[in-house]
């Protein structure tokens, strides 16, 4: 009865954490930066309920060795936190993939904020020039400004300058909000440390499920395997070193 129990608890855990990352990850955009975060961070913040499952199988198969049901599922689960190894292992050089790209976006917004920004000035330029109201339509015109508003036209033209200065003044202070923004994502100090969290984030996990994580159903755990792999390179090191100063 606590063996079925155990196993089922184990389940809930799995299946709460699958939905959970579902439900954030909808509608999917793999190159998002925006979108990559937001997995990103339902991803490491949920860990633990997969880490308590497999925790909870072990301990289980500790309390009630030879069940089938817990035998079963903890080589599943151990199967699937391979799966998790290399998840988060490969969410590191996807976040700095993404955000290169994100880089070169905002480039290009800044590119348009300065094209947008001399065109601005050009239409200044043309409405302090003008000397009557018609002199000043057909100057915008030349310049394919926005087309001013009829009513606006049959002002007198302090009127209809003041107007226009006062339109050139709002798109200028949008421009100059976006600029901020965007240099406040592109600034090193916010996406350096939330870069770095995301990184150690990602190495501690793939630790902790690399703990739990069994490559083939009677092989050795990974972690155990990846151990036995520096044990012995270590020793082929230390006997070439040792052949090496013995030739000497």
């Amino acid at each position: 009865m606590h063996a079925r129990s155990l196993s089922r608890l184990s389940l809930v855990f799995a299946v709460l954490y699958v939905l959970l990352v579902v439900s954030t990850a909808i509608p999917v955009k793999l190159l998002d930066y925006d979108w990559l975060n937001r997995v990103t961070a339902t991803l490491i913040n949920g860990s633990s309920m997969p880490l308590l499952a497999l925790l909870i199988l072990v301990v289980g198969n500790l309390l009630y060795p030879n069940t089938d049901l817990l035998i079963k599922r903890l080589k599943l689960f151990s199967g699937l936190a391979v799966v998790a190894v290399y998840g988060f292992l490969l969410l590191i050089p996807l976040h700095i993939f993404t955000g290169l790209l994100q880089q070169t976006t905002n480039s290009d917004q800044a590119r348009a904020l300065d094209k947008a920004e001399r065109k601005l000035y050009s239409y200044r330029q043309a409405a302090n020039q003008a000397s009557s109201v018609s002199d000043l339509q057909t100057r915008l015109t030349k310049l394919s400004a926005p087309v001013l508003n009829p009513e606006i036209l049959a002002r007198p033209l302090p009127e209809v300058k003041a107007q226009v200065s006062a339109s050139f003044n709002q798109v200028a202070a949008q421009i100059s909000e976006q600029r901020q923004a965007l240099a406040a994502q592109n600034s090193w100090r916010t996406r350096g440390p939330q870069l770095l969290r995301i990184v150690i984030a990602c190495l501690v996990l793939a630790f902790g499920f690399a703990a739990f994580a069994q490559p083939t159903p009677n092989g050795p755990l990974l972690m155990d395997s990846i151990e036995n792999k520096l044990t012995q390179f270590r020793r082929k090191s230390f006997f070439r070193n040792s052949d090496r100063s013995s030739f000497r």
